[in-house]
């Protein structure tokens, strides 16, 4: 015969699973959890190793004075912190079982600070131990008093569940240092990043993203993303269909225009790997969008081209009259520079066109940035 949990386990799941997704939520999620046992004091730490700071911490229904200065300056000198690391995941300790019955009789940390924060006789258990560990403890309502059998029961059928919502969560966390990592290296290289979910909505814009919105490039609505170029919004629309077929393409790219400057935008959709594959989540990144200022002032190097120059059977003084012209040089201050006549130089860039398949400066520029902006990101 199977087991069908009462409405109020499959409650206090979700909201574990509510909380994963938005950490603001986790205090009151512990508390239902105390409650649903009949406890009181609970916290859930994330650590990185044992005598290291927590690099996250929850708590709830405790003196928050006396846990925060627990917190501050007795966790990395705790002598539970590495038993516990070192315990199995998802099974109970008991307090008898991380502290010997002399320790608790003589610890300061014990007698001190967790009687006052209510957290003696806690059950322990350690939920994740991957790159960085997470552990859970809750105290009984009256912390002088052992939990009862009965509670210990309660407590063990939702560990399960509260296991799987704190590798959500530290998953997820994860994903959110390396969306900012991510966001601000490319920042620093004049490049705005957006990621997407399957749904259209916007995860992450990175600070140029945002300079982009501000300026009307972009528009956004409810999470929603547009482009103010019309022809460049009919594009987007029509490039994300492709994006979310199966099998969907790598990436793709088109060009927009910034209404304001009138500068070009290359735009590239690039399919983002499931970085959350074992776990369902509605903040997996479906897509990623770079946007690049074409026509910015950073200067194409002679190295982009060189690769681009090979690709069209450009000889190397043809390349560097196509770099010196891409970077603003005019021929007169060219043949100055390099000791040649004018008509060589002219002669030169002439026959670099023809092999590029253009007929003005204008175009070979135009070609030349695209290759850099398909090939730089």
């Amino acid at each position: 015969m199977s087991f069908s949990p009462p409405q109020e386990e499959i409650a206090l799941q979700d909201s574990f699973f509510e909380a994963a997704l938005a950490p603001e939520n986790w205090t009151s999620s512990l508390e239902r959890l105390s409650d649903y046992v009949g406890g009181g004091a609970v916290n859930l730490i994330l650590i990185e190793k044992a005598g290291a700071q927590p690099v996250d911490v929850h708590y709830g229904k405790v003196d928050e004075f006396a846990y925060t200065s627990y917190i501050q300056d007795y966790i990395s000198i705790d002598p539970r912190i590495p038993r516990v690391l070192g315990s199995p995941v998802n099974t109970m300790l008991l307090e008898h079982q991380v502290l010997t019955e002399e320790e608790r009789q003589k610890s300061a940390i014990y007698n001190d600070l967790m009687s006052r924060s209510g957290m003696r006789n806690q059950v322990i258990s350690l939920l994740a131990a991957d790159d960085i560990f997470g552990g859970f403890g809750v105290a009984p309502a009256r912390d002088a008093d052992p939990f009862s059998a009965d509670q210990i029961s309660r407590l063990s059928r939702q560990l399960t569940s509260l296991k799987q919502a704190v590798r959500v969560y530290t998953t997820n966390r994860d994903l959110q240092l390396q969306r900012n990592s991510l966001g601000d290296l490319w920042s620093k290289s004049g490049k705005a990043v957006l990621l997407f979910d399957a749904f259209g909505q916007v995860l992450f814009a990175n600070s140029m993203a945002e300079h982009f919105i501000r300026s009307g490039v972009l528009k956004q609505r409810h999470r929603q993303i547009g482009f103010a170029d019309r022809a460049a919004q009919a594009t987007w629309i029509e490039l994300w269909a492709r994006m979310r077929q199966d099998p969907a393409p790598r990436s793709l790219e088109f060009l927009a225009t910034s209404n304001l400057s009138l500068e070009q935008i290359g735009v590239r959709l690039i399919s983002a790997e499931p970085l959350l594959s074992k776990v369902a989540s509605a903040s997996t990144p479906a897509l990623v969008m770079v946007l690049t200022v074409l026509s910015g002032e950073t200067p194409i190097t002679q190295q982009e081209v060189d690769r681009f120059c090979q690709l069209f059977g450009i000889t190397q003084a043809e390349s560097r009259v196509v770099c010196a012209v891409a970077n603003g040089l005019s021929l007169a201050e060219l043949a100055v520079e390099r000791n040649v006549s004018n008509d060589t130089l002219r002669k030169q860039l002439k026959t670099a066109m023809a092999k590029c398949g253009v007929t003005s400066q204008k175009a070979l520029i135009s070609r030349l940035e695209r290759f850099c902006f398909l090939t730089q990101i």
